[in-house]
């Protein structure tokens, strides 16, 4: 019998202190996991960043190219208007020799200079 007063009596303080002990070891395994998970996001905003910085990189690359386009037909039209002008003045030059009298007033706008970056 005392054997068995003996044992149910240190029985309450190990089953008391494994309980505390798997207590503690399950509140230090939830503060690292706690701290995994907030050291987790940061990694996630990069990535979520990179992912966008790579769209506006694609994007600006395809107006570029889009803006070579525009610029390439602005100077053909540029190129154009400036032939144009030539032939004008050569008419009237010649219109001038012909008859003798100066060439009628221009209608328009005056000339531009072409935009240059």
């Amino acid at each position: 019998m005392t054997d068995l007063a003996n044992l149910t009596s240190r029985a309450l303080p190990a089953v008391m202190g494994t309980c505390g002990v798997s207590v503690l070891i399950k509140l230090i395994d939830s503060y690292f996991r706690y701290r995994e998970k907030t050291a987790d996001i940061p990694h996630q905003f990069r990535d979520e960043l990179h992912a966008r910085v790579g769209e506006l990189l694609a994007q600006v690359k395809a107006l570029q190219a889009d803006l070579d386009v525009w610029k390439s037909k602005y100077y053909e039209t540029y190129q154009t208007l400036v032939l144009l002008r030539a032939r004008h003045t050569a008419l009237c030059l010649r219109f001038e020799e012909t008859t003798g009298q100066p060439p009628p007033a221009d209608e328009g706008p005056e000339p531009r200079e072409p935009v240059k970056n």
